[in-house]
């Protein structure tokens, strides 16, 4: 979180910081930088510009279905598959904490390209059925 405030500094984004750890908590924060307790990510999200993330399945996935576009820096396990899969299907970027700068945030909420990959993903998976449709047509399979 640290990184990504000194990124808005530099930026023409408002970051909204969701449970800051204590150090940041604790920053004399930019002008563009608020801070907040729990949000419902499935509620709010769909109102954002994108969204800056560890790559965890959760949010990452919640950040699809919400059709926007996400920076997901990359973390170990799972979450570095994540990021890369996110750059890869085009409707996010994967950058490395370290390298991350107020350009990345830029263009999270500003390339056009990225919006249309991110809302395509979210049509995508409207489109695909319920987890109970699926269940007699799995069972059948097994049998």
């Amino acid at each position: 979180m640290s990184r990504a405030v000194d990124a808005a500094a530099g930026a023409d984004v408002d970051l909204l910081l969701v449970r800051p750890d204590r150090r940041v908590a604790r920053r004399n924060l930019p002008a563009n930088v608020r801070t907040v307790g729990w949000l419902p990510f499935a509620t709010v999200l769909p109102h954002l510009s994108g969204i800056v993330h560890h790559g965890g399945a959760g949010t990452l996935m919640t950040a699809f279905c919400a059709g926007i576009p996400q920076l997901a820096v990359p973390g170990a396990g799972d979450r570095r598959t994540h990021a890369e899969l996110l750059a890869a299907r085009g409707a996010g970027l994967a950058v490395e904490v370290a390298d991350l700068g107020a350009g990345d945030l830029q263009r999270l909420v500003t390339d056009p390209a990225l919006a249309v990959a991110a809302r395509e993903v979210a049509e995508e998976i409207a489109a695909m059925p319920e987890p109970a449709e699926l269940v007699e047509p799995l069972a059948a399979l097994a049998r």
